[in-house]
């Protein structure tokens, strides 16, 4: 099954980006193709993930507030 993550944030930012990140990871490792859209990228943030976790496809529109 294909799945779209949609979030503002790339990187652990708060509460729904922590559920958001947790649910890409999930859905991967049980072999969901899952692709993650958000508008800010992580390699701006001081704690980023490397790559989206378990992600299939990263889209980023690289907009910030």
């Amino acid at each position: 099954m294909r799945f779209l993550i949609v979030n503002d944030y790339g990187f652990r930012f708060g509460g729904s980006s922590s559920i958001a990140l947790a649910q890409c990871r999930g859905l991967a490792a049980l072999g969901h193709e899952v692709t993650f859209f958000c508008a800010m990228p992580a390699e701006h943030a001081t704690d980023a993930v490397a790559s989206i976790e378990g992600a299939t496809h990263v889209e980023c529109t690289g907009q910030w507030d």
